[in-house]
């Protein structure tokens, strides 16, 4: 007869076989334990109120925002703290999480990169690169679009060393003009698509 300790080692390590009586035991207690746990139990929906927080790998962890911006004014700055409105109130699908018009999050994001020299060109010069893909000969690169233009031409190659986009068709650019992928109206929304 088997000992406690092995009894629970071939419960915990899942090794019973299939049909067995440990086996189907085991499953009733993982069905009774995910359907009668009161949900109270768990408290992972996010307070409502409070400081907005950020991660941060290394020593420091979990950091209010107002904290973090301080310290790191180069990566946390021109901050908005709101409630997005969404274009449903009950957001199930992908589609589901575009921002209402109305939303503060509309035109409030910011470039990913920006130009670093004037012309007029295929070849786009840029402070960061590695925000983009030119599909690696898989998929066509980025569409992106420039600040103030509606210009949207394709990436179809990137010198990551010199942080230079070459792209489909010459478009005129100035330095510290910003860069990101197609949006809608004055600058890029914050989330993950343009508003309707």
């Amino acid at each position: 007869m088997a000992s406690l300790g092995q009894i629970l080692s071939k419960t915990f390590f899942w090794s019973y076989e299939r049909g067995t009586w440990q086996f189907d035991l085991a499953v009733i207690l993982i069905l009774v334990f995910v359907l009668a746990t009161p949900r109270g139990w768990f408290h992972d929906k996010p307070e409502s109120g409070g400081p907005a927080y950020v991660m941060l790998d290394g020593a420091e962890g979990r950091m209010p925002l107002s904290v973090a911006s301080g310290q790191y004014p180069q990566f946390f700055s021109a901050n908005l703290v709101s409630r997005p409105t969404f274009v449903s109130a009950s957001p199930r699908a992908l589609a589901d999480f575009r921002l209402e018009p109305s939303s503060p999050g509309v035109a409030a994001g910011t470039f990913l990169t920006h130009a670093v020299r004037s012309a007029t060109s295929n070849r786009l010069s840029v402070q960061d690169s590695l925000y983009f893909t030119d599909g690696n000969g898989v998929i066509p690169g980025d569409t992106i679009e420039l600040e103030g233009t509606t210009d949207r031409p394709t990436i179809v190659a990137i010198d990551h060393s010199s942080n230079t986009l070459m792209l489909s068709t010459p478009v005129a650019f100035t330095n510290g003009q910003g860069v990101a992928l197609p949006y809608n109206g004055t600058a890029p929304d914050i989330g993950i698509g343009s508003a309707p």
